[in-house]
């Protein structure tokens, strides 16, 4: 009710926040699946942090951040009919985006690289209702929630990064039960990488991009199959960032920062981005290193409180 509450005010976001403020434990992360809704404790290990560092740039989901937060709804909803449209024999078990995967499907990798493949990398309104007809109706649901992105639908880039959240996804609790903090981490950096816009070398940013070109998956395909195991490992959809490009450039800035932090394992924003929070990863002992990397390349040069928060779980919420 919490996610269909923010669809009736214009934000089709998902409905994980919710669920969390509902079905949070004192230490433990909970991990939920929708669909049916399952959700699991996972203890979250002795000896590391979770750290908190607002931007203080906030994002005005009544302004222009809803259309782009929508319109990347709306790539989800294109490139999973046109999946479900050329891949036929699929058709049955692909209800949403998540579906495409190998397990469900029961095929390697390298066939769900070969399904992202015949998305186009960018489209309109107009072609994608004609590469899809029947779906008008559903189509135009998605579509009148926010104005036509001028540069097109990222179908590709974005339906990547959705299917390698999954993963990462299902993947995370295993993590945190066998205290592998380190690849967690890794994997936060690849996730913020499928949000980013820029990158910051020598306190100089540079745009960003990591776009799923037929040559970048046609050699994760030829990876996949590779005799090396550690080139198969990483040719995983889990590692793959996508290209969702809801980060800002002050977002960018505080994860390029954590990444130079001994002790810091990992950071991405959290939530919808275009503002608000990154979540970094820490062991304890190094908040304090954190915290003065943050005020003297972040907060102070912009003239602001150092918004650093070390955070733990918490009960969800109830009746008082």
């Amino acid at each position: 009710l919490g996610g269909e509450g923010e669809w009736y005010v214009g934000t089709r976001g998902g409905s994980g926040d919710h669920a969390a403020m509902i079905f949070g434990r004192r230490d433990m992360v909970a991990h939920i699946r929708f669909f049916p809704l399952e959700v699991q404790e996972v203890p979250f290990p002795e000896g590391y942090r979770v750290v908190a560092c607002h931007s203080m740039r906030e994002a005005k989901k009544s302004a222009g951040a809803r259309d782009i937060f929508n319109s990347r709804i709306a790539s989800y909803e294109i490139g999973l009919r046109l999946i479900r449209s050329r891949f036929p024999e699929y058709r049955d078990k692909l209800h949403h985006l998540r579906d495409v995967n190998p397990s469900n499907l029961g095929v390697d990798v390298a066939e769900i690289y070969g399904m992202l493949k015949v998305l186009p990398m960018t489209c309109t309104r107009e072609e994608a209702l004609r590469a899809l007809p029947g779906e008008e109706d559903a189509l135009e649901r998605a579509f009148r929630t926010h104005t036509p992105p001028p540069e097109g639908y990222r179908v590709r880039d974005v339906c990547l990064f959705g299917l390698a959240e999954c993963e990462r996804g299902e993947v995370t609790a295993k993590l945190l039960r066998d205290g592998n903090m380190g690849k967690l981490g890794e994997l936060m950096y690849i996730s913020h990488d499928g949000d980013r816009v820029v990158t910051y070398e020598d306190g100089k940013s540079k745009p960003w991009s990591c776009p799923a070109t037929d040559e970048y998956l046609e050699r994760l395909i030829l990876d996949s199959q590779s005799p090396d195991p550690e080139v198969r490992e990483r040719a995983k959809l889990m590692y793959q960032p996508g290209g969702y490009r809801c980060s800002t450039e002050e977002l960018d800035l505080i994860v390029d920062i954590c990444r130079k932090v001994p002790g810091v394992l990992g950071a991405g924003l959290t939530g919808a981005g275009l503002g608000g929070v990154v979540l970094a990863l820490a062991e304890e002992g190094a908040e304090g290193r954190l915290y003065e990397a943050l005020e003297e390349g972040y907060y102070r040069p912009r003239g602001l409180p150092t918004a650093v928060e070390v955070c733990r779980s918490v009960g969800g919420a109830c009746v008082v």
